[in-house]
């Protein structure tokens, strides 16, 4: 059945959009349908209509505004007014939502979508810079903000004593809204850029590029030294009980070395979906079924992501690929084995892989 707009014509009538952008909507749909579980339902009229505007408005012609577009897709039940938001603010016109120099996390590295925290690493370093808290704490405190829990303490009630010296309560609830608006709706930027990496591999790939979409060599393909992938550490495990100390090593690594934490969640496909250079799995966390169909779906596909399994479980298939270690977490030390080749690796990234897989 052919899908249908708002106005009840086809997508391509309803929005007047050109076969290239419809070719890079098409890619881009599939690679997010491939991972399931996005929207916790089926991607219907609305879903595609929010990608075609936000393709049609935003004319993606680097990698950063396709993860952007990727980004909104989800906003129900449109994403025109952040879409129009972010044109906006790109063009330097007056912007009509909320604004504040807090919100320019840039000098954090952070991506920049001038100053509208659409990623959940922005709007979780945003946290970090007011509150003044580590990591772990922030991520806590996001996770209050996703639950809605009333239990949350307002932002101006947390923030360091220089913050509330400098900015106002009124600011500070501001910023507060707009990190409570936007949360629910984030996605990670590791995740986004991933899928707009896999969309425009399917384009080129298919010989779908059109001459008003980037083309190879250009601004849309990253270099490999920037690539999300190679700043991201996969983990799926019980990271605030079995395993906690091992994920706070981890984290205090990934600090230490410029990287992501990306933490996969049960019943969900996130293993699928994340490109990392390393992954550290407890394949209970992950699933049976789920596990099954990853470690089949690339048997034969060459995948040569470093993981390490840190369950003892025998009755489930390790992963057909050399640089893969079931360990015994009952070693006292092998946080710091872990923790060590991690380290290792992202060092020697170019070079060769840490000893331990060698």
């Amino acid at each position: 059945m052919e899908e249908q707009g708002r106005t009840g014509k086809p997508i391509e009538e309803a929005f007047a959009v050109d076969r290239s952008v419809m070719d890079y909507s098409g890619a881009l749909r599939e690679v997010i349908q491939i991972q399931g579980a996005f929207w916790g339902g089926e991607w219907g009229s609305e879903s595609e209509a929010n990608l075609i505007y936000a393709l049609s408005r935003v004319a993606p012609s680097t990698h950063l505004e396709i993860a952007f577009v990727v980004a909104v897709i989800e906003r129900v039940p449109s994403n025109r007014d952040i879409v129009d938001e972010f044109v906006r603010r790109r063009a330097a016109e007056q912007p009509l939502w909320p604004d504040h120099p807090l919100l320019d996390l840039q000098k954090w590295g952070m991506p920049n979508t001038y100053r509208l925290p659409v990623f959940q690493e922005q709007i979780h370093t945003l946290i970090r810079e007011v509150t003044g808290w580590g990591g772990r704490h922030a991520w806590d405190y996001l996770d209050e903000i996703f639950k809605a829990r009333a239990s949350r303490k307002p932002l101006r009630e947390v923030a360091t004593p220089e913050c509330q010296a400098s900015v106002s309560t009124e600011e500070l609830d501001i910023i507060d809204s707009i990190i409570s608006y936007n949360a629910p709706r984030s996605r990670q930027y590791a995740w986004c850029s991933t899928m707009a990496e896999r969309a425009w591999k399917i384009v080129v790939d298919g010989g779908l590029a059109a001459s008003n979409l980037p083309t190879p060599g250009s601004a849309l393909e990253v270099p490999l030294a920037e690539l999300p992938w190679r700043r991201t550490i996969f983990c799926q495990f019980d990271h605030k009980g079995k395993h906690k100390a091992l994920f706070e090593a981890i984290n205090d690594c990934a600090t230490e070395r410029d990287c992501t934490v990306v933490v996969g969640t049960s019943g969900h496909p996130d293993i699928f979906a994340f490109g990392c250079f390393i992954q550290v799995i407890d394949r209970n966390s992950v699933g049976d079924e789920m596990w099954r169909e990853y470690a089949a779906a690339y048997k034969d596909a060459g995948d040569i992501t470093p993981c390490f399994i840190i369950d003892d479980r025998k009755d489930l298939p390790l992963p057909n690929w050399k640089y893969a270690k079931q360990i015994d977490m009952r070693d006292p030390s092998v946080i710091t084995t872990i923790v060590g080749t991690i380290r290792q690796m992202k060092m020697e990234m170019n070079r060769r892989l840490p000893e331990f897989f060698a």
